[in-house]
């Protein structure tokens, strides 16, 4: 079997139990923080990518790889669903989608993204139909400011140990992204460190860190993976994970 065709296959075997599980309510005081229209300004604080895997992040996330660290998108909210007064089940959850445009050239680098506007006014049953704290390695962000998930995983695959942390917050007054932060770490090296957050005037657009470089093709392999179980898991509930294929989805 070819290792990517491999790398795929153990992709769907590890997000299995990833995935939040429907959850039974119905009451809910949810409602939209933003209207259609309304932008976000955001910027890539920090993107350090082994070249072992700049290939596969083209393909699993062009949106990073059309964004240079330090450099600002604009999010346009371009649909917003209704918000139904019963939610069942996580499926019913309500959607958003943004436009992301960089700055400084006004190119689009993705349309109807998910992930960056969440509904506001009720954390905890977003916390509870979602099963965020059902998973395994989920934890929830919860203070007066920001709600968010943190997904913390780790499992050898090829003799490597491969670390994943990948954290979503947003703030509560309006639903939208505060940040997005994912770390594939293998056997003691970064492999890809990024974080993504709201702009503020007079912040640090760009975060030092260090990336040491593995170039052989299982270490590949490995990383291909661990981004298939924080991509995948952001595509199923568009609220826990780097989001929606083309991305961070």
């Amino acid at each position: 079997m070819k290792p990517l065709a491999t790398a795929l296959v153990l992709i769907v075997l590890l997000c299995s139990p990833l995935i939040p599980l429907a959850s039974a309510q119905t009451n809910h005081n949810l409602q939209w923080g933003v209207q259609v229209g309304d932008e976000i300004i955001l910027v890539l604080q920090r993107k350090l990518v082994d070249p072992a895997v700049a290939q596969y992040l083209v393909e699993y996330a062009p949106i990073m790889m059309n964004i240079s660290e330090g450099q600002r998108v604009i999010a346009n909210v371009t649909f917003l669903s209704p918000i139904p007064s019963h939610i069942n089940s996580s499926e019913q959850i309500p959607l958003s989608n943004c436009t992301l445009t960089r700055e400084n050239d006004s190119v689009v680098v993705a349309r109807d993204l998910g992930m960056i506007v969440l509904p506001v006014g009720d954390y905890d049953f977003l916390t509870q139909i979602g099963n965020y704290t059902g998973g395994e390695g989920m934890s929830i962000i919860d203070d007066e400011e920001e709600w968010g998930t943190i997904m913390d995983r780790s499992f050898v695959i090829f003799l490597f140990t491969v670390t994943i942390h990948f954290e979503m917050r947003y703030l509560k007054a309006n639903g939208t992204l505060s940040l997005m932060e994912a770390n594939v770490n293998l056997s003691g090296n970064d492999i890809i460190d990024i974080i993504f957050v709201r702009w503020r005037p007079g912040m640090t657009t760009v975060l030092p860190g260090g990336l040491q470089l593995l170039t052989i093709e299982i270490a590949a392999i490995a990383v291909v993976v661990a981004m298939g179980v924080v991509l995948l898991v952001w595509r199923r509930r568009q609220y826990v994970s780097l989001a929606e294929t083309p991305v961070l989805p």
